[in-house]
């Protein structure tokens, strides 16, 4: 069973997908949750991640890979276990966060959509 999103904010990629949402960001600053639908760990997050997506949506992208499906996606991004959290910033990798903590990934979060707003007003100011 795929899991959708309850959401209309979360997109759902494969390797073609996500590189032309990369080149063709609306927004400068994206995150992509690698999870498997039969990973409990990353079951637990799909919840606050919609609700991430939901409430981010004017500041960050938020993208999905299933590494079941896309197992050369993952591995492309160094994922060797899930759940894991990319974040990217005008096309460049910032971190990679292994996490089942809301909290932890809260607080990323948040530091990288300041850091976002920041340098986007310090590139256009």
């Amino acid at each position: 069973m795929l899991l959708q999103p309850k959401t209309p904010h979360i997109t759902d990629v494969n390797m073609t997908l996500l590189l032309r949402q990369a080149i063709n960001a609306d927004r400068n600053l994206i995150m992509i949750f690698f999870w498997e639908p039969d990973s409990l760990p990353a079951l637990r997050m799909v919840n606050f991640v919609e609700q991430v997506a939901d409430l981010c949506q004017d500041y960050m992208q938020v993208l999905r890979v299933n590494v079941r499906e896309e197992q050369q996606l993952g591995l492309a991004h160094d994922i060797y276990r899930i759940p894991a959290f990319t974040f990217y910033q005008h096309g460049e990798l910032m971190d990679t966060i292994v996490t089942t903590d809301p909290i932890r990934l809260e607080e990323s979060i948040i530091g990288y959509i300041e850091r976002s707003r920041y340098v986007s007003t310090k590139i256009s100011g």
